[in-house]
């Protein structure tokens, strides 16, 4: 039996342009884990902070703020890791660039501390040592540089119950270069 964590509060999300070839290359793997292992399809995604408490208009406000002190930047998807945690089950490691900087100012914003590891996730679940590995073999002759991608919009997730309870309630742009 398939089991799913619930999350709660807001997510802040940088989120690949839709359409892009790594938007595609990355939903398609996301989409072919979540098909195999049973678990939920969801949007590819670098997390930027998450578990915000508010109400949606306080978040959207502070996320607004949050936007003015970044132009879009580059993140690089790196090599892949995986963790004994439901929503970091299999991803690949995102480089500790702007997005570090981005974190820590978000933090600050909503007045959160949060240890914070950049990544983007390729499947929710819990998995055994056979599956870790399986998905690892798997993903071994996959270029994660492919998923690389420029960071151009904050989405606002409310971020309450299982994944497809989950809802986009705002995407903010990053500030003009």
């Amino acid at each position: 039996m398939v089991t799913h964590e619930k999350a709660t509060g807001f997510s802040l999300w940088l989120v690949l342009q839709e359409g892009s070839k790594s938007y595609q290359f990355l939903s398609s793997i996301i989409g072919k884990l979540a098909a195999v292992y049973q678990t939920f399809n969801f949007e590819p995604h670098v997390t930027l902070l998450g578990s915000i408490e508010g109400n949606a208009d306080e978040v959207i406000a502070k996320t607004r703020e949050l936007s003015k002190n970044f132009s879009s930047f580059s993140i690089s998807l790196k090599e892949l890791g995986s963790q004994d945690n439901y929503f970091r089950a299999f991803f690949a490691y995102a480089e500790q660039n702007q997005v570090m900087a981005a974190n820590a100012t978000a933090q600050k914003i909503f007045g959160m501390s949060q240890d914070y590891m950049p990544h983007l996730s390729l499947a929710y679940g819990h998995f055994s040592e056979e599956q870790v590995l399986c998905l690892r073999q798997l993903a071994a002759t996959t270029d994660m540089n492919h998923g690389s991608f420029e960071a151009s919009n904050i989405h606002v997730y409310q971020t309450e119950g299982t994944v497809p309870e989950w809802k986009l309630i705002a995407v903010i742009p990053l500030r003009a270069k």
